[in-house]
Order: C-alpha cells, then structure tokens, then sequence
C-alpha cells in the first residue's frame, strides 16, 4: 500500500468509528464512511491535499484524520480563518493547549505554531492556484432584493451619498458590460441574513451561498467609475494581499474556500448568461486608488482570470486596464498565484 493509501486508509478508520459512536451498525457504518469519503476526494482532492499537509505538520498521533476533516470542513466553508486553522492543527498537535495561550516558556511549542501556519495552513490550505483548476460547479442564487436596504447611504470624503441611485435605476440591460468582483474586507459567517446592507448587486458567503441583493439593472453606488456599467459581486471575508499581509482595520484573517471560489465561478457564469451583453470582469482597486487589494490576488485567480481563460472575458476595455483617479490595473502577480 503507497504512503497516500496508508493516510486515507487512516482517516476511513476514523470515519467509522465516528459512525460506530453514532449508533450505525456495521454493515451502514461502512458504507457511509465510503460515501463521505467519496464527497470528500471529490470536492478537495484530498488524498494528495492530505499527504502534503501530513508531511508537513510533522507526524503526531491522528494527524491524517485531524487534517482530513479539517480540510473537508474547509472546502465547504465551515471553516476559513487562518488563524482558526492553524489553531485546529496545533491543537491535535499539543491538546495540552487547546483553548489555551501557549506559555511564554513553551518556545518550541510557540515556534511550530508559526512554523504550522508558514508551511501547512498557507501553502495548502491558502494555495488558490492548487484549488482552482478551470472547473466549476452548479450553484443556487437566493433571492433576497426584498430584504435589501434600498436606501442605504455610504459615507464618503465628501459626506454621505446613497448606495441605491433611484433616478438611474433601472439600467439599460444593453448598457451593462461587466462584472466588478470585491471583497467586503469582513465575516459574519455564512448566514445571508447578517448581509442585508452589503452595497452590492450579489454576495457570496464562504460556504458556497449566493444571495442577490439588488437587481442587476439597478445603479448600485457600488465600484466607482465602473458603475453606470456593471454587476457588483461582494465576497464575504477579509483576505490577504500576494505577501499574506492583512488590512490592519479587521482582526480576521479569510482564506478562500473551495465552495465559495465555485460558487463565485457559477455566479459570473450565469450572470454572463442573464445579461449578454457582459463582456468584461473586472477587480474594485481597477477604478479605485484607495482599494490596491480588492478583491485580493486569490478572488482574482480564482473567478476573475478564470472568467478570462474560460469564458472569454476581459479586464481591459478599448485599451484601458483602470480608470477613473488612481485606478490600478490587475497586477501581474494576481494572475498567477502567490510564490510563497
């Protein structure tokens, strides 16, 4: 049996005793622990995520089926903070500190910790280029325009103006020609309803669900010079530039999940479809001077330049990358993924 073998082998133990504690006879227990297995590999390519992640944590006792679930809970969203993922493994590494600070005179212990967020967490919990692929999966886009904050107003340098433009709205169907992607720089979590005054036409939430806020034909005071002509998208979460430095105005710090990198795949897809006149995706900080990280390199790879390289798409327009005061074109970097 190959090392990979002997890692999954370890984790379906570990399914079947969860099943075993539920109550399920053996017969049930079996099957299921090869069904949720089944739906894990599919969804994280786990067997290759897992012997990478193993490897590189340092064998401890549990490892494979610690990293296992772990890694199926992020890859639909139920977890997606960096420092909570590190904090998992490390924990099942020294549950002596669980829920608890590591002692000043515990360095060894503080130094893994580090050592577990710079060599496991980010390069393959946070490695968007290894997730991505040019897939993407079905979606469902929940209606909430009714429970939208239709006269929300945002505040500006120059005082504050309203997130809906009434006398504008409806748009042109024909006159829309782009997608604008951001990032909300903050988390609730994943329930829609803690979303309601996001000023944007659609949101995504880490686990994969879609709500639409606005309708697309509405002039949403959402993307700056883009907005006479374009569909906004908020992901939620606050995420990281291509050096893994964080806006210092939030606490958390957001990897992108798997589901919400599909989820955001099918939604420009069927905007696409609902408006064809859509011919280009762009990234806020393109027609922002004060907004160099959003969406951030990982939203960017993952449903941006995809949106490029599979659906024809385009962030540049007659020749122009960024318009309006101090746009910033997509870096090069962002079309890549990140080298550490």
């Amino acid at each position: 049996m190959q090392q990979g073998e002997n890692i999954l082998q370890e984790v379906f133990e570990s399914v079947a005793a969860a099943g075993h504690r539920r109550g399920r006879g053996c017969a049930s227990c079996q099957r299921q622990k090869e069904m949720e297995f089944e739906d894990m590999e599919m969804e994280t390519g786990i067997g290759g995520w897992i012997q990478d992640a193993v490897r590189k944590a340092g064998q401890f006792a549990g490892a494979a089926a610690l990293l296992g679930k772990t890694m199926a809970d992020f890859s639909r969203g139920a977890i997606h903070d960096e420092t909570d993922i590190t904090n998992t493994i490390f924990y099942g590494k020294y549950p002596q500190y669980a829920g608890k600070k590591i002692p000043a005179s515990d360095k060894n212990a503080a130094a893994d910790w580090l050592r577990i967020r710079k060599d496991v967490v980010r390069p393959v919990f946070g490695n968007i280029a290894r997730q991505a692929g040019a897939g993407v999966s079905a979606c469902t886009i929940t209606n909430r325009i009714a429970f939208a904050n239709r006269n929300l107003m945002k505040q500006g340098k120059n005082g504050p103006f309203p997130l809906l433009v009434k006398s504008l709205s409806p748009r042109k169907l024909a006159n829309i020609d782009g997608i604008v992607l951001h990032q909300m720089a903050f988390s609730r979590g994943n329930d829609l309803n803690r979303y309601n005054e996001v000023g944007a036409h659609y949101i995504v939430m880490h686990d994969g669900k879609i709500g639409q806020l606005f309708e697309n034909t509405a002039f949403l005071n959402a993307s700056n010079g883009f907005n006479s002509r374009t569909v906004a998208i908020e992901f939620a979460g606050h995420f990281p530039d291509e050096n893994y430095n964080w806006w210092k105005g939030n606490s958390s710090r957001t990897l992108l999940t798997p589901a919400q990198l599909q989820a955001g795949r099918c939604l420009v897809k069927q905007i696409k479809a609902d408006v064809p006149s859509v011919k280009h995706i762009y990234a806020h900080r393109q027609s922002s001077g004060d907004r160099s990280n959003d969406p951030g390199p990982d939203i960017w790879l993952g449903v941006g330049q995809w949106a490029i390289s599979q659906l024809g798409l385009s962030d540049v327009k007659n020749g122009v990358a960024q318009i309006g005061n101090g746009g910033q074109a997509v870096p090069a970097g962002w079309r890549k993924g990140r080298a550490i």
